[in-house]
């Protein structure tokens, strides 16, 4: 467990680390100053710099930085940030944003290589076939007995009858006719198996999860890239389609979507990598896409601490064709940059106690 937690935390590091990336990569070719490029968040454990850059390794493992001549306040110098033109630092801030994009497309091409699980019908014949749990419902019996997303049905066994789970509707039907008593499920999960009992709180057999019939697909590698290009696109609609939902559903004081939930660090390392590098290598790249797809949107949301905000500034400063008062926008980010440390606070304080 311990091994995992340490995986997980570095993979989360190494995402940040990338984002960085893009923002240095991008302000060295157009010539900005960039002072230091820091993985993990001060106090420094240590440093080298090398030309004009400090590269320094930090003691808190939340993050990475760069740090450019002229960015947080406006400094003298064609190679200051501030004194580029617009485009230019329009580019570097989303250069950031783009490293997500582009990790996540080589992460999906890499999966398709290796082989992904793809949803197929019951009507197909397909030995190899399995049942997926690829849903949750909030307040049900699947989540309560300990089902968690990936986990595969083997078998579903009641009192007096024992089905061997091939297709989806067969499993439905099981819980179904069986819906007035507890059900044992023989679930594969990573490398284990497990029985977790089961019993619907509806005549239905309903008990809060959703099933996919799966098979695993192997992409030749001319076409790999293709799968990682669509399933990038597909998975971003998804997760803006989402986080929309989600906004909506907050401003309105209702319940989020379901199987959503807020999740900070602590909950993402528990909740998410934990499970899926014990289940293995597939399904840890596909958080790692998730992730990375998700902290994407999440930087260009208008929020002046983020790339977004940086990026509306630069925007009302074409439209006006001067700049935001640099007091007016350093209180701006210092105001929303608190706000987000608040719920950054609050959010894993709830993970620790859920």
């Amino acid at each position: 467990m311990l091994l995992y937690i340490i995986i997980s935390i570095v993979s989360l590091v190494v995402l940040v680390a990338l984002h960085e990336l893009g923002h240095f990569l991008v302000a060295k070719y157009y010539n900005v100053r960039v002072d230091e490029f820091g993985i993990g968040i001060p106090p420094k454990i240590c440093s080298k710099k090398i030309g004009e850059t400090e590269y320094s390794l930090n003691l808190l493992p939340i993050g990475a930085f760069v740090s450019m001549y002229g960015e947080d306040k406006a400094a003298e110098g064609e190679r200051s940030f501030s004194q580029k033109p617009i485009y230019q630092r329009a580019l570097i801030l989303l250069a950031g944003v783009v490293a997500f994009w582009i990790v996540a497309f080589f992460l999906l091409t890499l999966m398709a290589i290796i082989g992904v699980p793809e949803i197929i019908s019951d009507d197909i014949e397909s030995p190899n076939a399995k049942v997926m749990i690829i849903g949750l419902e909030n307040d049900y019996p699947a989540l309560a007995a300990g089902l968690e997303l990936g986990d595969v049905i083997l078998s579903l066994e009641s009192s007096t009858e024992k089905l061997d789970v091939s297709k989806t509707i067969e499993a439905r039907e099981f819980l179904s006719n069986y819906a007035k008593e507890p059900i044992t499920l023989t679930i594969e999960r990573g490398r284990n198996q497990e029985n977790i009992v089961v019993q619907s709180l509806e005549e239905s057999g309903i008990v809060g999860f959703y099933l996919a019939r799966t098979e695993i697909t192997k992409y030749p590698w001319y076409r790999a890239p293709i799968y990682g290009a669509t399933m990038t696109g597909d998975i971003t609609f998804q997760v803006v389609k989402i986080l929309g939902t989600s906004i909506k559903n907050i401003l309105l004081r209702e319940e989020l979507p379901p199987g959503v939930q807020v999740a900070g660090p602590v909950g993402i390392v528990k909740d998410f990598f934990v499970g899926a590098i014990d289940r293995g290598i597939v399904d840890y790249l596909q958080v790692m896409v998730m992730v990375s797809i998700s902290l994407a949107i999440f930087n260009l949301m208008p929020i002046p601490a983020l790339d977004g905000g940086r990026l509306l500034f630069l925007l009302i400063e074409k439209i006006k064709g001067v700049p935001i008062s640099e007091k007016v926008e350093q209180s701006l980010v210092a105001i929303s940059f608190m706000i987000l440390i608040g719920i950054f606070v609050i959010v894993t304080f709830h993970d620790i106690f859920r």
